[in-house]
């Protein structure tokens, strides 16, 4: 996943593998245009799941007066369960890694050319690139895992996923003065009871910015600190930013 859009290759990756739990198969529809319904539910899922006041939702594709495809989406952030409760581990038996890399997802290293970045760099680019709107050097530098979730912030009621990052986001102009490593902290605890599996490799800092705000929002300018997880979500990849 290099410099371009969200990976809406990833969504439908998951959608397949999700409706092929329940015996529908999106592969043959490769190209062909199908009628979503989109529910949403009152019921959840999982007993206990609840991040907030949003729907559950049932998507299902109709295509010439059959259902070729159905999944559920809890609550705006994450692709699933099926429609038989299970996620991807479940399904596939693989780890979230194994199964980007199985579907050839898998964010790689740069090329010797393109030395990786270390996380430190990571960051200071990627706050660079919100900062100046460069919306595509900015989603590079995330997670899939984290571009799932952007995917699933829709730009339209009638979308199934956002075809680019809001850029009503950027309200405030923010430039890095320290990241400083740290431990502990819950990380992913969504992610490895949902999704299955852990990242390669996780470090966690706290960053602290000089952040002048847009005109229109009445908060103070100056020092803030926030803390950012980035990880190695798959053998292989390079540092990515998983909870800006």
């Amino acid at each position: 996943m290099n410099e371009g859009p969200l990976p809406t290759s990833l969504y439908w990756a998951i959608a397949s593998a999700l409706s092929k739990d329940v015996g529908l198969s999106l592969e043959g529809y490769r190209g062909q245009e199908a009628t979503a319904y989109v529910a949403p539910l009152r019921e959840r899922p999982w007993p206990g799941w609840q991040l907030g006041q949003r729907h559950n939702l049932a998507i299902v594709l109709v295509k010439d007066g059959h259902v070729v495809g159905a999944w559920l989406e809890l609550e705006g952030c994450l692709l699933g369960p099926s429609l038989k409760g299970r996620n991807l581990t479940d399904i596939t038996g693989l780890t979230w890694g194994d199964w980007l890399l199985s579907n050839g997802l898998g964010v790689t290293a740069m090329s010797a050319s393109q030395p990786e970045e270390t996380p430190e760099e990571v960051i200071r680019k990627y706050l660079a690139a919100v900062t100046q709107a460069h919306y595509e050097q900015s989603i590079c530098r995330l997670t899939m895992w984290n571009s799932l979730r952007r995917l699933l912030q829709r730009d339209s009621s009638l979308a199934l996923y956002a075809s680019a990052p809001d850029p009503t986001c950027l309200e405030a102009s923010v430039s890095v003065m320290s990241a400083v490593p740290i431990e502990g902290g819950v990380y992913r605890a969504v992610f490895e009871r949902l999704a299955g599996g852990k990242p390669v490799e996780v470090r966690r800092y706290r960053v602290t910015l000089d952040v002048t705000w847009q005109p229109q929002i009445p908060w103070p300018n100056g020092s803030h600190e926030i803390d950012m997880t980035l990880v190695r979500e798959t053998q292989g990849s390079p540092w990515r930013i998983d909870d800006p």
